[in-house]
């Protein structure tokens, strides 16, 4: 089997890549990381990532922060490339209380395995990530099929850091206002990451049970949220829904896809087409 990157280098799985790409991809993303954060090791070794930490982690567990996990070796010549941001830095990263805030970025190998749904559970079956099936979707409808697709596209997430109360009850997460007025709109991170990438097209899946919230903060009175008739699958709240052009720009600001609707899907593809 051939790594599916470089075409060259031989594998021990299908679909998969080599340990060269690998390197090479670590060593562009450094890159990238000092031309938005000023800095490609400390990156949150910054006063307001510290007292973030230090005031969240009085109440609860905090994983290490994420920064930008991936840009496309497209990305920069596709005219119709896309970054995709989640609400919160993830894959299965592990809960850790320190002090000391370095980072886990993820590996090329680790995107290839979301984007294309590779991971499988206990019994061999592939697992099945809504989010993911979006973001493929969405991408090979406006990109191209398959790897085209995936070498045009750029991922990264509102906040950067997972937070989880000591109460780790049904998993679920409290929404730290603290984390996300720091990094949303304290210290910028997303807006600095756009700033570099320059997407045409940025699609931003807000969150589950405070996606107005926000929404509201991102946009941070440019935009009126709009709310779309329709109520998601699994809560009876409506469906939030934004877009705009700014400068050379598309957004587009939506709920999560795992507690959105197939008309959300249809939308997004429609608006990126024309």
């Amino acid at each position: 089997m051939i790594c599916k990157i470089c075409d060259v280098n031989e594998i021990d799985k299908p679909d998969g890549i080599c340990i060269d790409c690998n390197i090479k991809f670590d060593e562009k993303m450094k890159r990238i990381w000092k031309a938005i954060y000023e800095d490609e090791i400390n990156i949150f070794d910054n006063e307001t990532c510290n007292s973030c930490r230090k005031d969240i982690q009085i109440r609860a567990k905090m994983s290490h922060p994420v920064p930008l996990p991936y840009v496309g070796k497209d990305f920069f010549q596709d005219e119709n490339n896309i970054l995709f941001a989640g609400i919160e830095s993830y894959g299965g990263l592990e809960l850790k209380e320190k002090q000391n805030p370095k980072y886990d970025p993820f590996t090329l190998n680790r995107m290839n395995e979301l984007y294309f749904e590779l991971d499988k559970d206990k019994k061999g079956r592939r697992k099945y990530y809504p989010f993911w099936r979006w973001v493929r979707t969405i991408s090979e409808e406006i990109i191209g099929k398959e790897d085209d697709s995936f070498h045009s596209i750029a991922y990264s997430n509102l906040l950067k850091c997972q937070a989880r109360t000591y109460n780790l009850d049904d998993n679920e997460w409290e929404c730290f206002e603290s984390l996300c007025e720091n990094c949303i709109k304290e210290i910028r991170w997303i807006h600095e990451e756009i700033k570099y990438l320059n997407p045409k097209n940025v699609v931003i899946f807000s969150g589950i049970g405070f996606d107005y919230y926000l929404a509201e903060m991102l946009l941070d009175g440019v935009r009126p949220i709009d709310i779309i008739d329709k109520e998601n699958k699994i809560t009876s709240r409506k469906l939030l829904f934004t877009d705009f052009i700014q400068g050379d720009q598309r957004y587009i600001i939506t709920n999560h896809p795992r507690y959105s609707n197939q008309i959300i899907k249809e939308r997004i593809i429609d608006i990126l087409s024309n």
